[in-house]
């Protein structure tokens, strides 16, 4: 490099203030960074209580749905069973 002096002097000052400013920058990320990957299992573990509780509540939808279909079934049979009770009464009453 052909540097003598002063000159070799600001540069070694020169480098050393890179390095240093290099390994600030490392320091900062590698602080920052553990925080961007806590935010990151925070925000895909919110979307997936999300997911399951958007699950949970279609499974209890459609349980519900269930149940009303399976009481007007209930009703149908029961309707049927009292309109042949009363055919029966009225064919056996002549």
């Amino acid at each position: 490099m052909g540097l003598k002096g002063t000159e070799l002097k600001d540069f070694i000052k020169e480098q050393q203030e890179l390095e240093r400013e290099e390994r600030n920058q490392q320091r900062e990320h590698d602080r920052i960074q553990p925080d961007k990957e806590d935010k990151f299992r925070l925000a895909q573990m919110d979307r997936d209580r999300e997911k399951e509780q958007d699950e949970k509540q279609r499974r209890e939808q459609k349980a519900k749905e269930r149940s009303k279909d399976r009481e007007i079934e209930r009703e149908k049979m029961d309707f049927e069973f009292k309109m042949k009770s009363t055919a029966v009464t009225k064919t056996n009453s002549r």
